[in-house]
């Protein structure tokens, strides 16, 4: 006689926009390989949906969670023009970032804590369900080790500085050789010969210039499988309790990305 494994839902995105009642069709969101890893080890079940995506878990047997995991998701965008239609441009130099050609979301509040409210957003503004996807969210994802390239037509910073979105101290400072004689100057950063100064985790970092004045920074997401596959967008979804200790069961932990049209 066979046994029926009974899986329950765990947590889910969803691609939203303000004023529809349909979500957004088109995002591609996939596991990365580590994330697949993570799923197997948990007894987790990914699914695709037109809406976005759920992650499924088996009540029995239950393997359950019990520090901090980070489930990381790449996706792919339905088209270029999502950028302008949302109002991801820049329009005003008093900006504080530099727009990026992609887009970073995750579960964690600015002090690191993870959102457990639910339904909750996942934007950089804020968990609220009434926030929005803002240029705050836009980064260029890369792999760990990637290169930044300066015209000596203008400023050429002294160095870079590459630190944690979470952590407010430098984690890496780079020389910017200034002296090659190139109308282009290339600088790599986080390079693997930097040694004990390399940074071998994946993430979000911000990159900035050493220059004055001070240049917006950029928001970069380093991660090697991403960034050879030119995804478009990463979320990250943390969780360090057991799978059923989600508030509400029948739905399981709802997340939402909503954009707003310009």
């Amino acid at each position: 006689m066979g046994f029926i494994i009974k899986y329950n839902r765990f947590f889910s995105v969803s691609f939203e926009e303000e004023g529809s009642d349909e979500p957004i069709d088109g995002f591609r969101v996939f596991p990365t390989y580590d994330c697949r890893q993570k799923l197997q080890n948990f007894n987790l079940v990914f699914k695709p949906r037109p809406f976005g995506f759920e992650v499924f878990y088996s009540e029995s047997p239950l393997i359950s969670i019990n520090e901090r995991v980070r489930f990381t998701f790449g996706f792919e965008l339905p088209d270029a023009g999502i950028f302008k239609k949302y109002g991801l441009v820049k329009g005003d130099e008093t900006d504080t970032s530099v727009y990026q050609p992609g887009l970073f979301f995750d579960n964690l509040q600015s002090d690191g804590t993870i959102t457990t409210a639910s339904p909750a957003s996942i934007v950089a503004s804020g968990s609220g369900i009434d926030q929005r996807v803002t240029a705050a969210d836009t980064y260029r994802v890369h792999s760990r080790t990637f290169k930044v390239y300066d015209s000596t037509a203008e400023t050429v910073p002294a160095s870079y500085l590459l630190s944690h979105l979470y952590e407010s101290t430098v984690q890496q400072t780079v020389t910017v050789n200034s002296g090659s004689g190139s109308d282009t100057i290339i600088t790599t950063i986080n390079s693997v010969d930097l040694e004990e100064n390399y940074i071998g985790e994946s993430g979000p970092y911000l990159l900035e210039a050493d220059t004055d004045p001070t240049p917006p920074h950029r928001n970069v997401y380093l991660n090697d499988e991403l960034g050879q596959k030119s995804a478009q967008g990463v979320i990250d979804i943390y969780w360090e309790t057991a799978q059923n200790s989600i508030a509400n069961p029948e739905t399981g932990q709802k997340y939402q990305i909503t954009f707003k049209p310009k």
